[in-house]
């Protein structure tokens, strides 16, 4: 796994064991998105981040699983890449990148360090639709709390910036 983030040039990630649960685990952001922007090419990401539930065989077990992020659960948004994570060092993570074009532009998200998985959906949400992203049939979606949240290091411009940096 080092060596694969190493060729697509994830300079600050480490991996120290593959479950994603190790504190030794590190990445950042602009990491996540060459991540992500990888993930875009491969079609059995991208019908799986999508799926609401499914049923995972595990030797003889067939195990139900949800999808953890719940803007895809409740169908609010159509995700072409889906990656929610938790753990105490970063606290609720969201890499999501929306199927549906927005202003004819693909948006992602890369949401990190939020207090809860409600905070983490309500700061996605916002920023997907302030990107121009509409919910999908029309549902609603109940905003948790009035929980300020920021891009750590970018102001409004420098997420602008990012946003074509990275769609360009």
């Amino acid at each position: 796994m080092n060596e694969k983030a190493k060729h697509l040039g994830m300079r600050s990630t480490r991996f120290s064991d593959s479950s994603g649960l190790s504190n030794s685990n590190v990445s950042s952001a602009m990491d996540l998105v060459k991540l992500a922007k990888y993930s875009l090419a491969k079609p059995e990401i991208k019908a799986l981040s999508n799926l609401s539930t499914a049923y995972i065989q595990a030797g003889k077990r067939n195990i139900f699983v949800k999808n953890t992020n719940k803007l895809v659960r409740d169908e609010m948004f159509s995700a072409a890449i889906n990656k929610t994570g938790y753990i105490r060092e970063s606290g609720y993570n969201l890499v999501f990148v929306n199927s549906v074009p927005c202003n004819r532009a693909t948006i992602g998200v890369i949401s990190l360090n939020n207090s809860s998985s409600a905070f983490r959906s309500n700061f996605t949400k916002s920023k997907l639709e302030k990107y121009g992203c509409t919910v999908l049939n029309g549902r609603k979606f109940k905003s948790f709390e009035d929980d300020i949240q920021y891009e750590e290091g970018y102001d409004e411009q420098g997420m602008d910036e990012l946003i074509k940096k990275v769609a360009g």
